[in-house]
């Protein structure tokens, strides 16, 4: 649990250092749009990530605006011996009134391949962290982000990152090709943690509103 705590206060550190970046990049935001591609980490983010330790992590920035009483959904899935995927943790980011990214940073992070592994989703407003249960037969392994820009749409999933791994001696890292997918060979994986994101309505602020 420390270790999650610890992940945790060196994303919201990444937050602030992509920040403070956005404050000098006064450039304008298309309306309704949300742009995600790999971050370009400083020198400075760099350093701060190598305290994280061993793990896998991907980094990504945000540009754009959302509508009020939308936003942003992110949810780590697990799939087992070719299961369906499965939500084990979740959280949603969204503002009164419209919301603006620019140049706010979206993280991905799991830690060493332990029986418990920590897993965590950051952004600018919300930081989300738990563990899953990694089986013990698991022999290799690997961490994939997608390595090109993308545009949302609102209602449709996306899978920018993911980890796959196998019990036996052969390991196919099939990359991402499309981020709308989850490409076959995880989707039939002995085990693989996916992160999942989408651009949805706030079902809290539409209650607000009918009542």
């Amino acid at each position: 649990m420390k270790k999650l705590w610890l992940v945790m206060m060196f994303c919201l550190l990444l937050s602030a250092c992509s920040n403070e970046a956005a404050e000098q990049d006064q450039g304008m935001t298309s309306k309704d749009t949300l742009k995600i591609k790999p971050a370009e980490l400083s020198e400075r983010e760099e350093t701060i990530i190598s305290h994280l330790g061993n793990g896998f992590e991907s980094f990504f920035t945000m540009d754009g605006k959302i509508p009020e009483g939308e936003g942003l959904k992110t949810t780590v899935l697990v799939i087992e011996n070719g299961s369906e995927p499965e939500e084990r943790l979740s959280s949603f980011s969204g503002e009164e009134g419209e919301e603006t990214y620019k140049k706010d940073l979206l993280s991905f992070h799991m830690g060493d391949m332990e029986e418990q592994t920590n897993v965590s989703i950051g952004t600018s407003g919300t930081l989300a962290g738990g563990t899953v249960q990694v089986p013990e037969a698991l022999t290799g392994y690997a961490f994939t982000g997608i390595n090109q820009a993308f545009k949302m749409k609102k209602g449709v999933s996306y899978y920018p990152a993911f980890m796959i791994a196998a019990k036996g001696d052969i390991l196919r890292d099939p990359g991402i090709e499309d981020a709308r997918q989850i490409p076959e060979a995880v989707k039939e994986a002995d085990y693989a943690v996916v992160f999942q994101l989408e651009w949805t309505e706030d079902e809290t602020y539409h209650q607000s509103v009918t009542e």
